[in-house]
This record gives C-alpha cells, structure tokens and sequence, in this order.
C-alpha cells in the first residue's frame, strides 16, 4: 500500500529544491569588490588664497585692457616752419627775383688838369739884376709829357746857367704828375735859374686847371 507524504513535507522538500537550484555555481561566485581610495575635496578645490590670486590677475588683465589716454602735447614733435615771405599765401609759390639792371654811374675823370701844352714865364732875381726864364711844359692824363726852357735871360752869365738848367730839367720833370710836382731845386750846377722855374710852374697848373 502506497504511503502518502503529508502536505507540509512535500511544500518544504519543494521549497529546498527551488532554492538548492537558485544557488550560483562555484565558478559564478560573486567578486569582491574593491572599493576606491576616498578622494579629498580639499586637494581638488582651491583655497581661499587662490581665489583671491586668481581674481587678482584677472582684474589686472582687465584694467590693462582699459584703454590708455595720450596726451598729443606730451607725444606732439616740434616742427620747425619757416615763414613764408609776407604776402606769399601757402598754396602760392614765391615768385622768382627780377633782376634788376643797374645803370652803371657815370664815372668822373680822374684826370685833374686838361691836356695839352702851357706856357708861362717865371722871373727870379741874380746878383746882376733881374732875369726870367720861358718854359712850356705838354701835359696828358696829369702827366708831363714834355718840356721846354727858352732862354730870355738879359745877362751873360744868366744865359750859362740857363742853358745848363735846361740841359739837365727834362730828366726832372718828364713822365712826372704834374699834381705831385711842387718845385725842383738847383739843377745841372744852376740854382738861380730854378726859381724861376718854379714860378712859372705854378702859371702853368692855374692854366692846366680843368
């Protein structure tokens, strides 16, 4: 005769299976879990002086970034500017010097006596009496280009020294100014005869006179 189970067995012997077949393998088991190093919020966030560096540097970079006022007087170059001639405006050129032709002056003749030949006799006295001697003298440009003694003396011995004289007169007076000529003194041994010379001298420039 076949035996039965009672209920209760046969629920618990049920619930056994059902939890033997639910139960992992060996190889299935379950790793343990390694868990990670905790990490320190305080190394990953910056503390307070940090913060303010930060800040800091940004608010160099910005007021670097204000732009910089320049004053033009303190960067301005002096130029030098030259001025224009008066009445000439910026846009106009200056005009060109006109030259300006002169007429030459007129030039006074520095010639002081007028050429051409004088005449004049010059007296002077000698232990004879009273003589005279004739000269003529040529003049260009001031100069004494030529002489001549004519003998009027009224004695002998006048008439000597007057030939003497007039021997030895050119070599005196000739290629000289008349204006630098005063008097001559004796000449040729005659000293008498030169005095009148030189009065008749004096004639002649009044004459030569322009």
């Amino acid at each position: 005769m076949k035996k039965t189970m009672p209920a209760a067995f046969v629920l618990l012997g049920s619930l056994s299976s059902i939890i033997t077949g639910c139960a992992p393998a060996p190889d299935m088991a379950p790793q343990p879990i390694t868990p990670e190093p905790a990490v320190d919020r305080g190394d990953l966030l910056p503390d307070d002086s940090q913060v303010m560096q930060g800040r800091g540097e940004e608010a160099d970079t910005e007021e670097s970034a204000e732009p910089i006022e320049v004053n033009e007087a303190d960067t301005e170059v002096p130029v030098e500017v030259t001025p224009l001639d008066e009445g000439v405006s910026d846009s106009e050129e200056a005009p060109e010097p006109v030259e300006t032709v002169t007429e030459p002056e007129p030039v006074e003749p520095s010639s002081v006596y007028t050429d051409g030949s004088y005449s004049s006799n010059g007296a002077y006295s000698t232990p004879g009496g009273p003589e005279e001697v004739a000269v003529t003298l040529t003049v260009e440009n001031d100069v004494i280009t030529s002489v001549v003694i004519g003998n009027i003396a009224k004695h002998e011995i006048s008439k000597k020294w007057t030939n003497s004289f007039r021997d030895g007169i050119a070599g005196e007076v000739v290629g000289v100014n008349l204006s630098e000529l005063d008097a001559v003194g004796a000449t040729n041994g005659s000293s008498l005869t030169p005095i009148g010379f030189n009065t008749a001298l004096s004639s002649i420039k009044v004459q030569a006179t322009r």
